[in-house]
């Protein structure tokens, strides 16, 4: 299941940019504040997800996170506006973990 949640994220920081960039008409460094807080989010909920895990078991995270990664990946292509994107990236950082 893990393998299929890293897939998904790498798939979304391959075309994440190329999308702000070429489709959203955003800068280089909007697209990189995208990527930027996705990865912001996952790393400051780590520590709260590993304690979660512990408490709750691995699978139920698991479904979760990629359930929370399944919306905002379906949902970016919907969107160009700038503050929802950023948004939509937060929420699958928080999948992610």
């Amino acid at each position: 299941m893990e393998g299929i949640q890293n897939l998904s994220a790498g798939a979304l920081e391959a075309f994440m940019p190329i999308y702000a960039v070429q489709v959203c008409g955003f800068s280089a460094f909007q697209a990189g504040m995208l990527w930027g807080v996705q990865i912001l989010v996952t790393v400051l909920s780590k520590p709260y997800m590993g304690r979660t895990s512990d408490r709750l078991g691995r699978q139920p995270l698991l479904f979760w996170g990629m359930f929370a990664c399944a919306i905002p990946f379906a949902l970016i292509p919907w969107f160009q506006n700038y503050a929802v994107l950023l948004v939509l990236a937060a929420v699958f950082g928080v999948g992610r973990e």
